[in-house]
């Protein structure tokens, strides 16, 4: 995902679920901050500037689970 450091109001957060109904948050940023993972296997930021590229990965590797979705919440 990308995330914008100045959208202060914003919040991103990266979701995964097993059956599209119930949502789980791995990682999240909140008011401009860094990324922060909460459950995720890892979370990585880069770029400069006001663009930041956000990549997180989840703990459960696709061959292990059947079902497995993410998404990108964005709220404020």
């Amino acid at each position: 995902m990308t995330r914008h450091i100045t959208r202060t109001d914003l919040t991103y957060e990266v979701q995964v679920s097993s059956d599209l109904t119930g949502w789980t948050t791995i990682a999240r940023s909140i008011g401009g901050a860094a990324t922060v993972g909460n459950g995720a296997h890892s979370v990585a930021e880069s770029g400069a500037g006001d663009v930041r590229t956000v990549v997180v990965e989840d703990t459960t590797p696709i061959a292990v689970s059947e079902k497995r979705f993410l998404r990108v919440r964005i709220g404020r």
